[in-house]
């Protein structure tokens, strides 16, 4: 299993209009073959700041995930709307 943390730092004004967008890949990818499980939070301290928290079955999955239709579309208008470049760490899962 794989654990990917993706942090995404939106720029004022842009929140809502990202959180459309969020959701959006999140409904899609939960329908993929080895998406575990694929959530959505966002910060209680700043509201600019969002996550995904993703399980995957293989890296194989993972990497299907990059080439799906809606991440192609979605994940670059996402980050068009962030102050700074993305931050994403993959984990093997241990226990």
């Amino acid at each position: 299993m794989l654990k990917v943390v993706a942090q995404f730092f939106i720029k004022n004004g842009e929140v809502e209009k990202a959180l459309t967008l969020a959701k959006t890949l999140v409904l899609e990818t939960r329908k993929e073959n080895g998406c575990v499980s694929y959530e959505l939070c966002q910060s209680l301290g700043k509201d600019t700041h969002i996550v995904f928290i993703e399980e995957w079955e293989s890296q194989a999955a993972l990497d299907a995930h990059f080439q799906a239709p809606h991440f192609v579309d979605l994940v670059p208008k996402l980050q068009a709307m962030t102050e700074r470049e993305a931050v994403i760490t993959a984990f093997n899962k241990v226990m």
